[in-house]
């Protein structure tokens, strides 16, 4: 059992995946199950990884994932990409993704909601990890620090649609597309909400199903509808 989980261990060490350690609970039925689901995700990978602008490590793949754009991605080591996931990487500038990137299943992430206008660019850090059901909104830039969580199904928009004109359709009045910037090591909670123009400092917590509507700075506690600063973590420094 023990080797079963260091043999295991080394596999995802190899992938990029250090100092990662198995539950001890896991029975062997379990480890080897992973292992093999991994290994069809890899080949998946691969195989959708041919044409990507570039890569520099193993890249995992689940099922019914689509992957739109991809000589527009540039990923590091150890994507892991999980079921149902899809990635519209038409962006003008690409998606740039990090190590140990990680997009839970049923994520969308759309770099171009029309082809006339595609979004401009997506670029995500170190350990990045999307949890199910995510929505990126690529439009404007949307970058997104080392380290940073987020809890499923939250979104980020960057784009705004122009309304001021009763006169016409909102659709023939254009957007607005000034992108959003979150720093590392923030988290953002499930179902909470990034609009467009946001820009968020490092160590930032977003509660669970709140609205940000504006920039707040490093290690700010938000919460709410629209979201407001109930703390900042730096204060018990």
């Amino acid at each position: 059992m023990r080797l079963l989980s260091r043999l295991t261990e080394k596999l995802f060490s190899f992938a990029g995946r250090k100092n990662l350690t198995l539950d001890s609970h896991l029975k062997s039925s379990e480890i080897a199950s992973i292992v093999l689901t991994k290994g069809f995700a890899a080949c998946r990978g691969k195989l959708l990884s041919i044409p990507f602008g570039s890569q520099k490590g193993l890249i995992f793949v689940g099922k019914r994932s689509r992957i739109i754009g991809r000589s527009r991605i540039f990923t590091g080591r150890n994507l892991n990409v999980e079921d149902n996931v899809i990635i519209n990487a038409l962006a003008k500038d690409g998606v740039h993704l990090g190590n140990n990137v990680s997009i839970r299943s049923g994520t969308i992430i759309e770099c171009a909601g029309v082809y006339r206008n595609l979004g401009e660019r997506l670029i995500v850090g170190n350990n990045v990890g999307f949890a199910q059901n995510c929505f990126v909104a690529v439009r404007g830039p949307v970058e997104i620090g080392d380290n940073t969580i987020f809890g499923p199904s939250a979104k980020i928009f960057a784009e705004n649609h122009n309304f001021r004109d009763p006169h016409l359709p909102i659709v023939a009045q254009g957007e607005t597309r000034k992108g959003v910037k979150i720093g590392s090591g923030c988290w953002i909670g499930s179902s909470a909400i990034i609009t467009d123009g946001v820009v968020l400092g490092s160590g930032c917590v977003v509660a669970a199903g709140s609205i940000v509507t504006k920039s707040f700075p490093a290690g700010s506690v938000l919460a709410g509808c629209p979201a407001k600063l109930i703390g900042n973590r730096n204060d018990d420094k």
